[in-house]
């Protein structure tokens, strides 16, 4: 996860963590002391640090995090939640970069008002 989304759910203050049965690795530019399941990973590492792991990984996290990886071509499917609110602004959640992605529709899945579309990348990029 991305910093920014981090530090939100600690703003929330929440009894417990919602990740505590998975390991959390936060993407941050900025120095945070590592935790029993938590771990902080500077951005500019991502191609090694994802080697690394050797497995599946779910991004959670906004527009900055995803231009990295998409930039590192690190991102093979894609789930994207749409909730039903308009923001007249706000933080892209694809924000300018260099990166491209053709996708193909896995599948759609209704959450209440909520809707999650999974998508998988056609291509490897080039």
């Amino acid at each position: 996860m991305g910093s920014r989304t981090y530090q939100w759910l600690l703003d929330q203050k929440l009894e417990t963590w919602p990740y505590e049965d998975k390991m959390t690795y936060v993407f941050s530019r900025q120095s945070w002391e590592d935790k029993a399941n938590i771990k902080f990973a500077h951005p500019s590492n991502l191609t090694s640090f994802v080697k690394e792991l050797q497995g599946e990984i779910w991004l959670v996290g906004g527009g900055q995090l995803i231009k990295d990886f998409m930039e590192a071509d690190l991102i093979d499917e894609y789930q994207v939640t749409i909730a039903p609110v308009i923001l007249g602004e706000g933080i892209p959640l694809f924000p300018q970069g260099k990166y491209a992605a053709d996708l193909e529709l896995l599948g759609t899945t209704r959450y209440g008002q909520f809707v999650e579309l999974a998508y998988k990348r056609k291509t490897k990029a080039k």
